[in-house]
C-alpha cells in the first residue's frame, strides 16, 4: 500500500521502493534517488549531454554455442564493470485509484498524524551513482497529478540527496528554490530499494545486499533456448527471484520477477527494453516496474507502476571518485548528527555547514 504520514511542523520525506511508496515522518534520510539541481549535485542539472557520436564497440557474446559457465562469466564481467556507474534517468510513478470504501486521508485515533493514500501520478528526475561499496541517490520532484490533498499540493522537500558508505549515511533535503530544508548524518545503514538497481540486475527486490559474481555462480540456472539464460534463487522469506538475460543484447537483463512465498499474493516484476550501447556495454534505456496483487494468473490490482527512461549512463568514468559520496552541506543547513554512543542523545541541529572532518566536496561527471 502507498501511504503518507502527515506530521505537524515536521519535514516530510519521501521514500521509494519498487512496489511500495510512502511519504512519512522520519528521523533519518529518506532512501531515494534524484538528480539535484541545487547544492552539490552529482549530476548536471537539466538534460545531460548527448552520448558520443562514435561509441566504443559493445561487448557482444560470440555466435557460437554458449555453455552455462561461459554465460555466467559474461554476467560476472557485467557486474564488475557496473561497480563504477552513474545513471541519469526520469521516472513516472502511477498509483491506482481508491478502492470502494477506501479513504484518501484518515487520522488514527489518538495519533498526531494523518495517513494519505497516494493516488494519481508523480514524475521525478533521478540520479544513481555507484563506486564499489559507495552509493549516492538523488531525486527531484517534477510534477504531481491527482494527489488527494488537492491540485496545488507540493512537498516541502523537492530535491533529496542520500549517500551511503560503509561508515556513514548522509541526507540533504532541498526545497523548490534549492534552499536546504534539513541535513542528517547517520551511522552506516542498509541501502534503499530504487528501481534502477533492480532493472540493471544489481540487486533483488526487497534485498539490501548487492549481487556479487560469487552470488551469481551459486544460483540455479536454466537455458530455455540459445537466446535466453535464466538465474533463480530463493530468499530467507521463501520468495523466489528470477532473472532472465538476453543473448541478443549482450546478456543484459531483460526481465526480473519476484514470486511471493505460499500464502502471499503480491508479485513484483521489471521489464527492460530499448537496449543500446553505452560505453561498450549494451544497456536498457527503458524499463517498467510493477507491483501486482495476483490470484493465480489473474491480476487483481496493480498496486504501483513505475515507468523509467534513462537519459545517459557513465560507466567507468574517471570523475566518479569517492568525493562524490560525501555531501557538501550548503550554508544554513539545519544539520542533525545521529552518530552517537548508545544511550546518549543525538547532536542538536547546527545552522551552518558541517566541518571538513565529516564532509568532502562533491564533483560532477
Amino acid at each position: 500500500m502507498r501511504y503518507k504520514l502527515i506530521v505537524p511542523a515536521i519535514v516530510l520525506l519521501t521514500a521509494f521502493a519498487v512496489g511500495c511508496s510512502s511519504e512519512s515522518r522520519q528521523d533519518a534520510p529518506a532512501p531515494q534517488t534524484e538528480p539535484a539541481a541545487a547544492t552539490s549535485p552529482a549530476l548536471p542539472p537539466g538534460p545531460p549531454p548527448a552520448p558520443p557520436t562514435a561509441p566504443s564497440a559493445p561487448q557482444l557474446p560470440d555466435t557460437g554455442p554458449q555453455s552455462p559457465e561461459k554465460v555466467i562469466r559474461i554476467l560476472q564481467d557485467r557486474l564488475a564493470r557496473l561497480e563504477s556507474v552513474v545513471v541519469a534517468y526520469r521516472t513516472k510513478v502511477t498509483y491506482p485509484p481508491l478502492a470502494p470504501g477506501e479513504k484518501a486521508i484518515s487520522r488514527p485515533e489518538g495519533r498526531n498524524f494523518s495517513i494519505v493514500r497516494l493516488t494519481g501520478t508523480r514524475d521525478w528526475a533521478k540520479g544513481f551513482c555507484r563506486l564499489g561499496d559507495l552509493f549516492r541517490y538523488e531525486s527531484k520532484t517534477l510534477a504531481i497529478e491527482g494527489d488527494p490533498r488537492g491540485p496545488d499540493w507540493w512537498p516541502d522537500t523537492t530535491t533529496q540527496i542520500t549517500t551511503y558508505t560503509p561508515e556513514v549515511s548522509e541526507y540533504l533535503g532541498l526545497d523548490k528554490e534549492n534552499k536546504p530544508t534539513r541535513g542528517v548524518i547517520n551511522p552506516a545503514r542498509g541501502l534503499p530499494h530504487p528501481e534502477i538497481e533492480i532493472a540493471l540486475g544489481l540487486r533483488a527486490h526487497g534485498q539490501t545486499d548487492v549481487l556479487t559474481p560469487d552470488a551469481l555462480a551459486g544460483m540455479r540456472y536454466s537455458m530455455p533456448d540459445d537466446q535466453t539464460f535464466v538465474l533463480s534463487v530463493d530468499d530467507n522469506e521463501k520468495s523466489t527471484h528470477k532473472w532472465t538475460y538476453l543473448r541478443a543484447h549482450g546478456y543484459a537483463l531483460g526481465n526480473y520477477h519476484r514470486f511471493p512465498p505460499p500464502g502471499r499474493t503480491v508479485h513484483h516484476e521489471a521489464a527492460m527494453s530499448d537496449f543500446r550501447d553505452a560505453g561498450g556495454m549494451i544497456m536498457p534505456y527503458a524499463m517498467t516496474l510493477a507491483s501486482r496483487t495476483m490470484r493465480g494468473d489473474e491480476v487483481q490490482r496493480v498496486n504501483v507502476q513505475t515507468d523509467a527512461a534513462v537519459t545517459r549512463y557513465w560507466i567507468g568514468d574517471d570523475e566518479n571518485t569517492p568525493t562524490r559520496y560525501r555531501i557538501r552541506w550548503p550554508a544554513g543547513t539545519r544539520l542533525f548528527d545521529k552518530r552517537k554512543p548508545a544511550g546518549k542523545p543525538a547532536t542538536k541541529p547546527t545552522s551552518g555547514p558541517a566541518t571538513q572532518a565529516t564532509t568532502a566536496p562533491t564533483t560532477r561527471p
